[in-house]
């Protein structure tokens, strides 16, 4: 939608509706202006219950952050000693950090006032006067000048790897290795809103105690006169600096600080097996242990729950603990069948299991079977089929719980504000389960040129993933009376029944399916030019099926759309994306342009609120985008007979395409797709010795 704004909120206040006989007929559209001066709200066109198209609302993405800034840093050491062949030691140290500060997501609220809030406007008030059955009214209204906060984000992490390698006998050798790792992040959520605190603030009275003087006093101080509450005025925008002494009386700080270790013993053996008429047969096999640990910690008000509700508007992380032990032993054969016949260059077979033990979810067992046949050197089949998982993490089993805000569409009450989400862990859950196959050709009709074509279907079973906030709601309003149970509500919200929805819960389950199916092209030539060698390469997708197959057995299409409806899992994806590269390089120099094509398509397939089993014909979509990259490397001078110091650099999105703005979602830009940040530059020196 061009131009698409909120119907229901501005940076100053617009009454949305108001409880007894003619409330909202008589205030509803009325927008606070400041300095006690109101306006008539505009609504636009295509006006839905929080959308519209121009007009007066909240524009849907002007306030949103495409991409923080930071800074980070890494160093790598490593090194290598040959004590005799069958002894080898090798240690690798590496230390990684980074920093960054940011403005947290924006938000709305649908605040509800008194009729005798001490600061309401004189023109409202002549109504409410004129008008004595209305109770109050609701007021829709951006926090983005007294609440919305930033955050800081500290994280570092370090690792340690010391291992033996060498011979044992003949053909077979061995790989032996122990790390020890230790990562923590830690991130404060800066001038975060205290709940309590904003709403004993917002419903401020004149005191009773001083008749015929306005003097502005929370209700709440007139049965508690200890607690410190300082009148809010949210009717207008508030100017810098003013009330100042109120903000800061209702703003702290949420601390969210991990902590994680991991230990890890590898023993890998290699060698060839039998030798058969083909070659011989290989084999590599081993077994492998990890221990994982994670402790989250945070501040005492964030951990707490007074009265079964969170102190903050966003954070709120309660303390967790978790360890994950994982055991596997693995194995995988290389069988050559054929060689060197007129219908047969080469066929080989692979054959791989692992067995993996989780002491949280249990024992699971994998494999694959692979077969390469080359029929002359010049045309190539490949096919696999294999058997994959993914076990939970820490965070997905153990997390206790932390707060963040989401719009929901309160059908029942007919209105649409921010909630509070407590995501949590599932110590129930098991392994996700996927099987794949692919199957494709290679060709090399000439000389340095190599072309293929391979198609996968992937079908997975059990993936974890948490509904919405959105999808919780919307299904209980169907009629879900499970998903009801995650939803708590106040019994009453400004005299009407139900009362708005005070939180939800989210967590992840085993409950959706996922089904993948596409083609990857590929063609690669290179050739001599001048003293060093031009290559081009050229990669392209072709998505057939994405598609999430979720709750109730209700099927979501993702093929050829850009929709996130997940921060962090199954999203959108064009039909098409490719990529190209143009390459030189000698002994002196390297320079690569690259080129990357990512497909456009449907923004949303919402269907038509008034007929909801007729989808949209025409629905919204975006173009694709075209980004060139640049990047090179120049020798300054040599280091010994065969080290190097050079000059490198990179131009990421050179000709600084924007992506497309869609304010669905709750995203400006499909981030998981698109490039947000625009141009950036990257310039070092590369030591090789």
């Amino acid at each position: 939608m061009a131009d698409g704004r909120a119907s229901n909120a501005t940076y100053g206040g617009v009454i949305n509706s108001a409880t007894g006989t003619n409330g909202t007929a008589l205030l509803r559209g009325i927008t606070f202006l400041g300095n006690g001066q109101v306006g008539a709200f505009d609504y636009g066109t295509l006006t839905t219950a929080t959308t519209q198209q121009g007009g007066s609302g909240i524009n849907s993405t002007e306030d949103l952050v495409l991409e923080q800034p930071y800074e980070r840093w890494s160093v790598l050491g490593k090194v290598t000693y040959e004590i005799s062949p069958a002894f080898n030691f090798y240690g690798r140290v590496s230390y990684a950090g980074s920093k960054m500060v940011g403005d947290s997501i924006i938000g709305n609220d649908q605040i509800t006032i008194q009729r005798d809030n001490v600061f309401i406007p004189t023109a409202v008030r002549s109504i409410l006067d004129a008008n004595p059955g209305i109770s109050s009214f609701t007021m829709g209204r951006s926090l983005e000048d007294y609440a919305r906060g930033y955050f800081k984000q500290d994280v570092w992490n370090w690792q340690a790897i010391g291992g033996l390698t060498g011979e044992i006998i003949g053909s077979w050798n061995y790989d032996f290795s122990v790390s020890y790792g230790k990562s923590r992040n830690k991130t404060v959520f800066m001038e975060s809103r205290i709940t309590a605190g904003w709403r004993d603030a917002v419903d401020a009275i004149d005191n009773p105690a001083t008749p015929g003087v306005v003097d502005p006093i929370c209700r709440s101080t007139l049965t508690n006169p200890g607690n410190g509450c300082i009148p809010l005025n949210l009717f207008g925008v508030i100017g810098e600096g003013d009330q100042a002494a109120a903000i800061a009386n209702i703003l702290g700080p949420s601390v969210r600080d991990w902590h994680q270790t991991q230990k890890t013993m590898d023993f890998l053996v290699r060698g060839n097996v039998i030798d058969l008429p083909a070659g011989p047969v290989g084999f590599a096999g081993g077994i492998h242990w990890r221990n994982f640990k994670s402790e989250t910690t945070s501040d005492a008000l964030s951990a707490s729950r007074p009265g079964g509700a969170t102190v903050f508007r966003v954070g709120n992380t309660i303390p967790f603990s978790g360890t994950q032990d994982v055991w596997e032993a693995y194995g995988e054969l290389l069988v050559p069948v054929l060689a060197d016949l007129p219908f047969a260059k080469a066929l080989d077979l692979s054959l791989a299991g692992r067995i993996t033990d989780y002491k949280t979810s249990g024992q699971v067992e994998t494999w694959k079977v692979g077969v390469n046949y080359a029929i002359t050197d010049a045309v190539r089949l490949r096919a696999t089929r294999s058997r994959d998982i993914r076990a939970p993490n820490i965070q997905e089993l153990f997390a206790a719980g932390q707060t963040l805000v989401y719009s929901i569409n309160d059908t029942p009450r007919g209105e649409s504000y921010l909630v509070s989400t407590t995501q949590g862990g599932n110590p129930n859950l098991v392994p996700e389960k996927a099987d794949t196959f692919t199957a494709g050709v290679v060709l090399a009709p000439v000389s340095r040129l190599r072309l293929s074509v391979d198609y996968y279907d992937i079908k997975i079973e059990g993936a974890i993933a948490a509904l919405s906030a959105a999808q919780i709601a919307s299904s209980c309003f169907a009629g879900d009376t499970a998903l009801c149970s995650l939803i708590t509500r106040e019994a009453s919200t400004g005299g009407t029944t139900p009362g708005r929805i005070t939180g939800i819960l989210l967590a992840p389950a085993n409950f959706q399916s996922i089904k993948t199916r596409g083609i990857d092209f590929e063609a690669a030539y290179d050739f001599p030019l001048w003293n060093g060698t031009a290559d081009i390469r050229l990669l392209g997708n072709y998505l057939i099926k994405h598609e999430m197959v979720g709750a109730g057995g209700v099927v979501t299409d993702l093929a050829g759309s850009v929709a996130q409806p997940f921060i962090d899992g199954l999203n959108g994806t064009p039909h098409w994306r490719g990529q190209a590269v143009l390459g030189f390089s000698n002994d002196a120099f390297r320079a690569n342009v690259t080129g990357r094509y990512v497909g456009g398509g449907v923004v949303t397939r919402d269907y038509v609120a008034t007929k909801p089993d007729v989808p949209i014909t025409d629905p919204i979509s975006v173009n694709g985008r075209f980004y060139v990259d640049l990047s090179g490397e120049v020798g300054l001078f040599s280091v010994g007979s065969e080290g190097k110091v050079s000059l490198y650099g990179t131009i990421l999105n050179a000709l600084n395409n924007q992506p497309p703005i869609t304010g669905y979602d709750g995203y400006g830009a499909p981030r998981h797709l698109f490039d947000v940040i625009g141009r950036q530059y990257t310039i070092g020196v590369r030591f090789n010795y």
